[in-house]
């Protein structure tokens, strides 16, 4: 399955914090954990997506 793009990754998470309460980065990372198993996106494909980002930022 191909990696979702980052409007329809985002917009789900947003929705969960509109409410403006604060949220832990636990909580957030849980959710984004979440998020990436109801998109069926592999651990694997956000390693590879982290190694290019840093990759790219590196430079």
């Amino acid at each position: 399955m191909t990696i979702p793009d980052y409007q329809s990754l985002l917009l789900p998470l947003l929705k969960v914090v509109a409410d403006q309460q604060a949220y832990t980065l636990r909580f957030i990372c849980k959710r984004l954990k979440a998020l990436m198993i109801d998109f069926g996106v592999s651990t694997g494909q956000v390693f590879e997506v982290k190694q290019l980002n840093s990759d790219y930022f590196s430079e």
